[in-house]
């Protein structure tokens, strides 16, 4: 019966959170490092706002156009009852995405911050705690960076053609760290990347490899929150798109990319994982890291890991998944110690 309730509370919270997060991107910030180029040292481009195709006075924008209203888009099939699917050509850019007529222009050692509406924004008092006192913690996952080459002009490409490979990616930074006061069963357990991303305002900085050849490329970035991923097909994907012209040195070209219908299964480990109990090994989701173009961070994004996993393999509760598999028995329950552990705060910048 215990584990019924909680299970059950645990129903209720994923499907608050689901309608109270909403992300996208809103502008892009491109940071160029002194005499790197003959360009202002920083350039703001606007992300897609659902006016800007009618709109005259709308700037150019370089995001993914999408069916989603402006500061509400959703996760990917937020509204489809048979979870994610995997195959959709809405993976890669998000519902109805279609390619802009701008790009940005990147130079090699440019910076590029991705600027977000708030993530995980506040939430029903219901779950605050002392420790969250806008209960908004439940959305945590990792942060991810793609990248494919348009072999000519990106305009008018289909998001479904192309082939991406892995140029940056964060999980969990700390097993140990606990949101909540530890006396709830709801805690969400874990010092993720997106935790990152909320304390910086909502925005992620990296930087491309110099090595990458120039061209004409689509950067698409992705969070995930694990919220409700112990439910076949109920992990939440947040992608974004924008088009790239990348100045560069660079001779090393893209040729071992996949399309992002191949990227995810709903029984991977990384999306098949609970944050309510002590946390296993994370393994982030989709094709691995491609080391030959691996892009740069900020120092704290990037500081190795200083615990290791303090729980048993997680897979999700057997039952059947939207396309069709049977996913394997949990080799865990859901278990909570009363044990106190202070929530810690990531060091500041300086």
């Amino acid at each position: 019966m215990y584990l019924f309730i909680v299970a059950t509370l645990f129903g209720i919270l994923a499907n608050i959170l689901q309608v109270e997060a909403h992300a996208v991107v809103t502008s892009i910030d491109v940071s160029s490092p002194a005499s790197a180029s003959g360009a202002p040292s920083v350039r703001s481009y606007p992300g897609y706002r659902s006016h800007m195709e009618t709109d005259p006075n709308a700037p150019p924008y370089v995001g993914w156009a999408t069916t989603g209203t402006d500061f509400s888009l959703g996760p990917v099939f937020l509204n489809n009852p048979t979870g994610i699917e995997y195959s959709s050509p809405d993976m890669p850019c998000h519902n109805g995405s279609q390619a802009p007529a701008h790009e940005m222009e990147v130079y090699a050692g440019d910076s590029i911050t991705t600027r977000w509406t708030p993530w995980a924004p506040p939430g029903p008092s219901w779950h605050a705690t002392p420790h969250d006192p806008i209960g908004v913690n439940g959305h945590k996952g990792p942060v991810l960076f793609h990248i494919a080459a348009c072999n000519g002009n990106c305009t008018g490409i289909r998001a479904s053609d192309l082939e991406f490979i892995t140029i940056y990616q964060r999980g969990v930074l700390d097993y140990h760290y606990v949101s909540y006061d530890g006396e709830s069963p709801g805690v969400f357990k874990g010092y993720w990347a997106t935790d990152v991303l909320r304390e910086q305002d909502s925005t992620w900085t990296i930087t491309l490899p110099p090595n990458l050849a120039p061209g004409h490329y689509v950067l698409r970035t992705e969070l995930i929150a694990l919220h409700g991923a112990g439910t076949p097909g109920q992990v939440q994907h947040y992608p974004q798109c924008f088009n790239i012209n990348y100045h560069s040195g660079g001779t090393d070209t893209i040729t071992n990319g996949a399309k992002v219908a191949t990227f995810y299964k709903y029984t991977d480990p990384g999306l098949c994982y609970s944050l309510y109990q002590e946390l296993p090994e994370y393994v982030i989701p989709g094709p691995a890291l491609d080391k030959r173009f691996a892009a740069t961070g900020n120092p704290k994004e990037d500081a190795p890991l200083k615990d290791s996993p303090t729980g048993p393999n997680y897979l999700c509760p057997a039952g059947r998944g939207p396309d069709g598999a049977t996913s394997p028995v949990g080799t865990s329950k859901f278990r909570f110690r009363r044990r106190v552990v202070k929530s810690r705060r990531a060091p500041q910048r300086s």
